[in-house]
């Protein structure tokens, strides 16, 4: 069953006196491409959360945020935290002699701006929020719900792909059906053509059936169709697949193409060449929705 690389799921939780957010979404890319937003207290996760969004999704660009509110309106017990405290009183201690033997006069940082530095304040009762094994649970879940609306867009593509499979096939045995008519069309047509020389040519008739093979050679295109209908079979192998086809899809799209312009280029007759861009028409549409899938 295929994806889709467009997914998107959002949860949100209250823990205590902090709102979570959870919200993830993707779209098409040649790779697997992560991009994170995690609160700053958190950021020491993001190699787990990396590797479990992988685990989740093989290509793709895919954007997690995770968000942490806390409600302000109720008391907090507080308290400052020395270990982001001082060091952060150290540096600004060692920026204010380095600029003052340059001659500058740095001002000095108010109470409120220190305050306002990560962590410096924190809460006295730490544990009332998720523990990292918690956030991690949760953005497993999250990602499940993001497979599965990616699954609900895979299922929209496989009928997408399905019909037009369908249409690919009836237009090659189009072509497949008309080609003893074509034959025998342009056979007439090029013995009417001698007949119209009258007594200044003599035709042998030998002569004349070889150089009809040889025509029909360079218009035969049963090589062509025979590969546009092996084609159609791989893709609907691959789509039936339990592993990531897009790659191998955009590939097969591209043979398909060749095929086609193939057919097109031997086309000795309107009609032929009708449904040969009918068929590079189906193509298109399939290579733009190839992108979309993982």
């Amino acid at each position: 069953m295929i994806n889709s690389m467009t997914g998107f799921a959002r949860h949100e939780m209250v823990v205590g006196l902090q709102s979570w957010v959870f919200e993830i979404k993707s779209v098409n890319h040649r790779f697997l491409e992560i991009g994170l937003k995690l609160p700053e207290e958190r950021r020491a996760l993001e190699g787990r959360i990396r590797a479990t969004l992988a685990k989740h999704m093989k290509r793709g660009k895919v954007d997690l945020w995770v968000s942490v509110r806390t409600d302000l309106t109720q008391e907090i017990p507080t308290s400052i935290n020395p270990a982001a405290l001082n060091p952060l009183l150290q540096l600004i201690k060692s920026l204010q002699l380095e600029a003052g033997s340059h001659g500058i006069d740095l001002a000095q940082p108010t109470t409120s701006e220190i305050l306002r530095w990560p962590n410096v304040i924190q809460a006295l009762n730490p544990t009332n929020t998720l523990s990292d094994d918690d956030l991690t649970e949760k953005i497993n879940r999250l990602c499940d719900s993001f497979n599965e609306h990616r699954a609900s867009e895979g299922l929209r593509l496989l009928e997408f792909f399905s019909e037009r499979l369908e249409q690919l096939q009836t237009l090659v045995t189009a072509v497949r059906q008309a080609l003893p008519e074509i034959q025998e069309r342009m056979r007439n047509k090029l013995w009417e053509r001698l007949e119209g020389l009258g007594s200044k040519v003599q035709v042998q008739p030998e002569r004349f059936e070889q150089e009809v093979l040889l025509l029909l050679q360079k218009m035969d295109v049963e090589e062509e169709l025979n590969r546009l209908e092996g084609h159609r079979l791989e893709i609907q192998k691959a789509l039936a697949g339990n592993e990531p086809a897009g790659r191998r899809l955009d590939f097969l799209m591209q043979e398909l193409n060749r095929e086609a312009n193939t057919l097109s280029s031997k086309s000795a007759d309107a009609n032929t060449t009708r449904l040969a861009v009918d068929l590079k028409v189906i193509i298109e549409q399939m290579r733009e929705q190839v992108q979309n899938i993982e």
